[in-house]
């Protein structure tokens, strides 16, 4: 049976292409590297060898010690290090022949690759009569199929990969955190279910797998778990994050140009979300620290005064090169300083941030989150990780939850920038508004495990805001009402409750509010009779002072007058029953139903001197 050798060659070995004889068949691969001036070596190395490799096996492979014109490129090594470290062309454990008049310690010297001299099947030979070929072939192929037991080449293959540790890391790829982007891209592409509703989005100029570089980190980490279109089709995956349509996104990621902003506008497309990118481009990184984070922050305010800002920041810690200094501080890093100017009183407190970054220092992750009060944060993977399918998954998982956290918080944005500006519009009791600003920073807990506790204590700070608001603007009669800063009284007339107001010409305004039940007036009631529980009467007369302002001087209706009843009958039991089915989301109509409008509606009636 006849071995075949593969001979690799730029027109530059120092012999013909010899014959084939009984016992070797010879197959000349030759490669121009004239034609790669535009596209990057590995790549053009990748995508020319792939063909020869398909469907063949070689028992040898030979090539010179450099392909290009100039000899002390060495780039024959870079080639065999390909072979080497490509797994799919299944030659990692081949053994290579290089031929010409250097001596492997000459090599050594000159070629951060040379290491490779010196380890397993690596043979050099300088003579190259056809008979010096078949000869040397022959030995090594008789040499390799005696020797190279798995426990012997394994052991053997890690040695090469410690000789060539030394392999020069891409100029556009010069820290970890770029590799682990490009990592995490792939592997994110990869384990998504793309259809004709979800198509898979073309990540271009992505020659990242083809770089040796990258070819090395994967066979450092050793066999990873691929996601076959068996394990696709069983475990679907798909790009959708349910419950985030319509919500706004900014991210703020350097490596968005690499690759991240066409696979998240995918991701959110398909969301039916919008996300919008901070402009990095390559003259970014150019400028300095100081100037990128104050051109950051000219876009952020540009965007909130425009949009009112997003509903999720998506942040990388590492937004500048010198942010990869070895001696910085934490709290120096640009992704740091601008995840607190998003939560700061110049935009908004209650923004939600998700720290997504590249980094194998967890703590990085659990001070970002404590110290910018980040509502998460997701880590991009690495190759070095070597994770399998599942934890890769979970990864993902990771991130569409703490997106759809991030949006169903959002609301608080909402919240407190109404508070503000009601500080900044009107005039209010410094403790009202501090029971309202307390009750916001109650529901930033969210805290599922203490569900019970929180609505306890967003209860009763409603509820207390609810008596101060109406002490501060009420006095209580034993069937009427009197606005303390203004002539206003809500009066029982006999049949119907009537508010009496003075207008500029100091004449009295009769305005009729509600028809009541008259059975009603002896017990104190205000025509509720009719959807009240006679439990629910006891604590009418008892909050009377809240009851009968917010509905016969706010207008507040039958339903929502309901809610603060249901506030009013859980505060009162709670000390002795429990909270029952009461729930946050109770509280929020509560505040956004009742109290926002009321709240609104007296700065109205201040402004305008309460001529309503």
């Amino acid at each position: 049976m006849s071995n075949n050798i593969l001979i690799i060659n730029n027109g530059n070995l120092p012999l013909n292409v010899p014959k084939d004889s009984d016992n070797l068949t010879f197959i000349n691969y030759p490669i121009s590297f004239d034609s790669y001036a535009d596209e990057d070596f590995d790549t053009y190395v990748s995508s020319t060898l792939k063909e020869a490799f398909e469907n063949e096996k070689f028992d040898l492979i030979i090539l010179p010690y450099s392909l290009t014109q100039q000899p002390i490129e060495y780039t024959g090594l870079r080639v065999a290090a390909h072979i080497r470290l490509t797994d799919e062309w299944h030659h990692k454990f081949s053994p290579i022949l290089f031929l010409g008049p250097d001596t492997a310690n000459d090599v050594i010297l000159l070629s951060s690759l040379g290491g490779m001299l010196f380890s397993f099947n690596i043979y050099h030979h300088d003579q190259h009569s056809d008979e010096d070929i078949y000869k040397k072939a022959e030995e090594i192929i008789q040499d390799c199929q005696k020797n190279n037991s798995t426990e012997d080449v394994n052991y053997a293959y890690s040695d090469f990969l410690n000789r060539i540790k030394t392999i020069e890391t891409p100029a556009n790829y010069c820290t970890h955190h770029s590799i682990a982007n490009e990592w995490a891209i792939m592997r994110w592409i990869d384990m998504i279910t793309w259809d004709n509703d979800y198509p898979q989005p073309e990540i271009l100029h992505n020659n990242f797998s083809n770089m040796l570089y990258f070819k090395y980190l994967m066979a450092v980490a050793g066999d990873r778990e691929s996601f076959s279109r068996k394990y696709k089709k069983n475990n679907p995956l798909c790009p959708k994050i349910d419950g985030i349509a319509n919500n706004r996104i900014v991210c703020i990621d350097d490596e968005s140009i690499k690759g991240w902003k066409v696979l998240l506008e995918s991701i959110f497309k398909a969301s039916g979300a919008e996300i919008i990118f901070f402009p990095f481009d390559e003259s970014t990184k150019s400028i300095t620290k100081d100037k990128l984070i104050d051109n950051i922050k000219d876009f952020l305010l540009s965007d909130y005064q425009l949009y009112g800002g997003a509903d999720c920041y998506i942040i990388d810690l590492r937004l500048h090169d010198d942010d990869f200094d070895e001696n910085i501080k934490y709290h120096e890093l640009s992704g740091h300083k601008i995840a607190e100017f998003i939560k700061s009183e110049e935009l908004n407190p209650h923004n939600q941030v998700i720290i997504f970054t590249a980094s194998n220092k967890v703590w990085n992750y659990e001070k970002a989150v404590k110290q910018t009060k980040a509502c998460g944060y997701v880590i991009k993977e690495s190759p070095e990780q070597n994770l399998s399918k599942s934890d890769s998954r979970a990864l993902f998982y990771q991130f569409t939850k703490s997106i759809k956290h991030a949006c169903n918080m959002s609301y608080l944005r909402d919240l407190y920038g109404s508070l503000k500006n009601l500080e900044i519009d009107y005039e209010y009791a410094e403790d009202e508004l501090l029971l309202l600003y307390q009750f916001v920073e109650l529901l930033n807990i969210d805290n599922n495990q203490k569900q019970e506790s929180l609505i306890r204590a967003c209860t009763l700070t409603l509820y207390a805001f609810f008596e101060s608001f109406m002490d501060n603007r009420f006095i209580p009669g034993t069937t009427d009402f009197s606005r303390k800063d203004c002539d206003c009284r809500i009066m029982w007339s006999g049949k119907f409750y009537v508010k009496y107001v003075k207008n500029d010409k100091n004449e009295k305004i009769i305005t009729d509010i509600k028809t009541v039940n008259e059975n009603s007036v002896s017990k104190d009631l205000i025509g509720w009779d009719k959807w009240m529980h006679d439990k629910d009467k006891i604590n009418i007369a008892k909050n009377k002072t809240i009851l009968i302002p917010l509905s016969l001087y706010y207008n507040i209706s039958d339903v929502r007058l309901r809610k603060v009843l249901k506030l009013i009958n859980v505060r009162n039991s709670m000390a002795h029953k429990g909270i029952g089915e009461y729930t946050l989301e109770d509280l929020k109509e509560i505040f956004n139903d009742i109290i926002l409008p009321i709240v609104r509606q007296d700065a109205r009636c201040k402004r305008w001197k309460m001529n309503l």
